[in-house]
């Protein structure tokens, strides 16, 4: 606990989190059974967090208009915009110097008395965070957490350096949210969502913000296969985006209904939305939007009977991702070039375009994925006859899994797979099980693996 007459945010929260030690937890308490402005602040907290855990909140009504911003508030503004200019050189100038060598030795950097840190400086951060995330997540992710961690630096004396240093800290939970959601660790990633949320609605119009992790949730619900709960979510961020005049962001949401409406069956209606924003995304010469509608185009018209149309727009989607340098949904997209190919009458090409998603995958720290393309390929092979290979590959899917610390029945799914494997009772239809097991995990973390009767 800090030598100031109260305590920060910062320590608030941490509290409020249980991450202080037993003996900061008994001060902080004291100083809260002392100091009413002090308790007022932690029972806010709490507030917030019952409104977080209610099921409907996500859902809540979005008003249909926003207040106008009085006058004092608009200076207010025009005094940071003004700031952060002037803090924009400097921060430029540390950043190179702040990141380098590993994330150990950025806080190291960032404690010296030399530098100081500044609204500019995070945000700074927080942008190389998010240029890395389709990148290489894992990356993104330590920088999302420096953020976080330099925020404690950021002046809190008054009611409006406190504002943004909630703004700045719920942005940081924010792009630490994203991270997680790309690196596949969705609990945790639901996690910093929630946390997002307490910290911007603690700021001045965090409503907006709140919008963009409304956005990372619904993701998260998607890939968890709570659809319905997935799609009002993003309906309700892209009303917000929508009623800030923010089209951009508002198509994006509507990019993301695409897809759960193609997950939800509604696959004619999915494929209708998306051709209607890629002519507004070729309007407004939108690569990174025109390669994602391309590949939601991918899945709907190959459902609908049409694989060489299908094959098209992947290819189309792929070549917008290697312009824009964005190589995870490349390879993502080559994960599900390849399983159409395979399924199509090209199954070696298919293999080719599998093992280089593997491969990728690996690279990027991905090994959950690289773990789903790795059963995707032994499942063709398998069906070819390629025992020895199937054989490795079970090996080393169980070591990929094994080092993400995945869950005790996803193992015992893999090694189960693996003793059918050496008994000889190993088919296709058991990798796709397994696979299949795999990928509906985190709706139902619980479940227990069922083998699929043996063929008679």
């Amino acid at each position: 606990m800090p030598s100031s007459a109260h305590l920060s945010m910062v320590d608030l929260m941490a509290y409020f989190d249980a991450t202080v030690s037993p003996e900061e937890a008994r001060t902080i308490l004291a100083h809260l059974e002392t100091c009413d402005l002090c308790r007022a602040q932690h029972d806010e907290f709490c507030a917030f967090q019952d409104e977080l855990e209610d099921p409907e909140f996500a859902h809540r009504p979005v008003p249909d208009t926003i207040p106008e911003p009085s006058e004092q508030q608009v200076e207010e503004f025009r005094a940071l915009a003004s700031r952060l200019d002037v803090e924009d050189a400097e921060a430029g100038r540390l950043l190179p110097f702040l990141l380098t060598g590993s994330p150990d030795d950025w806080r190291t950097h960032a404690a010296q008395p030399s530098v100081t840190m500044t609204w500019a400086l995070i945000h700074h951060l927080l942008d190389e965070g998010h240029r890395f995330l389709t990148i290489q997540p894992s990356h993104a992710l330590d920088l999302a957490l420096f953020a976080g961690d330099c925020c404690a630096y950021l002046p809190d004396a008054t009611s409006r350096e406190q504002d943004h240093k909630a703004h700045f800290t719920g942005l940081a939970f924010k792009e630490k949210a994203n991270a997680l959601r790309m690196l596949g660790r969705l609990p945790e990633a639901t996690h910093a969502t929630e946390t997002a949320t307490l910290w911007l609605l603690m700021s001045t119009n965090g409503e907006f913000e709140v919008a963009g992790v409304q956005y990372i949730r619904a993701a998260i619900l998607w890939s968890q296969r709570d659809l319905v709960s997935a799609r009002r979510v993003v309906r309700a961020s892209a009303k917000t985006f929508a009623l800030y005049g923010d089209s951009e962001q508002c198509r994006k949401s509507e990019v993301l209904e695409a897809g759960i409406l193609y997950e939800m069956g509604q696959v004619a209606e999915a494929r209708d939305l998306a051709l209607r924003l890629l002519k507004s995304a070729q309007t407004d010469k939108d690569l990174a939007l025109q390669a994602r509608l391309c590949a939601n185009l991918a899945q709907c018209v190959g459902d609908l009977g049409d694989p060489e149309g299908a094959g098209n727009y992947y290819l189309t989607a792929m070549s917008l991702y290697d312009e824009l340098g964005l190589k995870t949904e490349n390879v993502r997209l080559r994960w599900s070039l390849g399983d159409l190919t395979a399924r199509t009458g090209r199954p070696n090409d298919g293999l080719i375009l599998l093992e280089r998603a593997e491969r990728d995958f690996e690279d990027l720290g991905m090994l959950g994925e690289a773990g789903m393309v790795a059963l995707s390929r032994a499942e063709l092979l398998l069906t070819a006859g390629h025992f020895a290979e199937v054989a490795t590959i079970c090996h080393t899917v169980i070591a990929r899994f094994e080092k993400l610390g995945a869950a005790k029945n996803a193992l015992q799914a893999l090694e189960y797979l693996r003793e059918a494997m050496v008994a000889g009772r190993s088919t296709p239809v058991l990798i796709r099980e397994v696979r299949e097991f795999l990928q509906h995990l985190p709706t139902d973390p619980s479940r227990a693996f069922e083998p699929p009767p043996p063929i008679a």
